[in-house]
């Protein structure tokens, strides 16, 4: 019995360091589907080098940014409640492969807190070349998120910097 109530104390110890260590602190992902706003393809951001790759990132600061970018990248799941006191929601549009999706790897701030790095990868294997919608919403520390001026979006080990972008009708709430 003795070991068992050891054992049991090690394992908790090790989910509760696993859990606290699994993205570093640095963001949540807190939905993901496959939609992109109406005219994505008019505001995205175009990377100016072969490949083509087309981002868009939104940064909401209060409830209404937030209401009105979940309609804006047409998410149709529930919308997850957020604290704005302490947190800040980042969405992510991009395109992707019908047959190998793209995952967030990583997402890091840099020591200045002006640009968030963040890592994509698809699942590899025989992709087709088919473009497909994918928006991702992140959540991020308020402290480390408030200055955040650009993404750096690495994908196929090509860094392309865009700048957040709260686009008009964001701005003037």
């Amino acid at each position: 019995m003795k070991y068992a109530k050891q054992l049991l104390a090690i394992i908790a110890m090790f989910i509760l360091l696993v859990s606290c260590t699994h993205d570093d602190g640095q963001y949540e992902l807190i939905a993901s589907e496959k939609s992109l706003p109406a005219d994505f393809y008019e505001i995205a951001f175009v990377r100016k080098e072969v490949p083509f790759f087309y981002y868009g990132v939104t940064k909401a600061e209060n409830q209404s940014q937030y209401e009105k970018s979940w309609d804006f990248y047409r998410l149709e799941k529930k919308r997850p409640s957020e604290n704005f006191n302490e947190k800040n929601v980042f969405f992510i549009g991009l395109e992707e492969s019908g047959s190998c999706p793209i995952e967030l790897v990583d997402i890091t701030v840099n020591s200045k807190n002006e640009a968030m790095t963040i890592e994509l990868n698809d699942s590899g294997g025989a992709c087709t070349a088919d473009a497909t919608p994918r928006t991702s919403v992140i959540e991020i520390d308020k402290d480390i998120s408030k200055d955040l001026k650009n993404a750096i979006m690495v994908e196929e080990d090509l860094e392309t910097t865009i700048p957040i972008d709260y686009y008009n009708a964001l701005k003037n709430d």
